[in-house]
């Protein structure tokens, strides 16, 4: 009887063990932005866990995703279900002797898609508090004025600088992006060609364009849907 309760015991404990392990593997696929620097509410920790402060956050708003996200009447230019406009700005891009994207030299495209997303806070030309639509209710849509009210922002409640726009580190981009690594690039076919030792995202299993028929899986390289190419993706 001993020796049975024994195995009992042992199946039991390694089942809660597989249990715990389950729960653990899933808790690292859910996306938190609670506990890092893009949670703007009032009621973030100021200290994070990663040991960095949170220096931007609204005075009061409470909400955590109404800074980038809205279930009704988003911007319909982007997904998913943004809240903010997009930057109208015109950028200085990347360029390089040995990018093949545009050939040696020549000046990436303007940013588009995600990208643009990405900039609508961190170019700095509109307020961090701007936002569409605001407890159900559409504000006056204005992205030079608060309609959130922020603290540790810059002039106009805009992005603050961070550590310095001359540092690598820095959260406030610009509209400059001739020192920061390029953004939009189609990666196609045409690419592939003109590097040479590139492989054809079109016929590698690992590639997914976002919004295709393959749901992507954990380790795949997932490019952004280009209307421009049938044969990859933005990066």
């Amino acid at each position: 009887m001993k020796d049975q309760h024994n195995v009992r015991l042992w199946v039991w404990l390694v089942f809660v063990a597989a249990l715990c392990n389950a729960s653990i593997t899933q808790a690292e696929r859910i996306a938190d932005i609670s506990n890092t620097k893009h949670n703007f509410s009032a009621l973030g920790p100021n200290t994070l866990p990663s040991g960095q402060t949170r220096d931007v956050s609204a005075t009061s708003e409470a909400q955590i995703c109404v800074f980038c996200h809205t279930p009704h009447a988003a911007n319909t230019a982007q997904t998913p279900l943004w809240n903010r406009a997009l930057s109208t700005a015109t950028y200085q891009t990347y360029s390089s002797s040995s990018l093949d994207a545009k050939g040696p030299g020549v000046p990436l495209d303007q940013p588009n898609g995600v990208s643009k997303l990405c900039l609508s806070c961190h170019d700095g030309t509109m307020a961090i508090g701007a936002v569409n639509v605001l407890n159900g209710k559409f504000t006056d849509r204005n992205p030079a004025t608060e309609d959130i009210s922020m603290r540790g922002t810059s002039a106009g409640g805009r992005m603050a600088p961070g550590e310095g726009v001359t540092t690598g580190f820095t959260r406030y981009l610009g509209t400059d992006l001739r020192n920061d690594h390029p953004i939009s690039v189609r990666f196609d076919a045409n690419l592939a060609i003109n590097d040479g030792e590139m492989r054809f995202p079109q016929s590698e299993s690992h590639i997914v364009v976002r919004g295709g028929s393959t749901r992507p899986q954990t380790n795949d390289i997932q490019l952004e849907a280009d209307p421009g190419t049938t044969t990859g993706g933005l990066v």
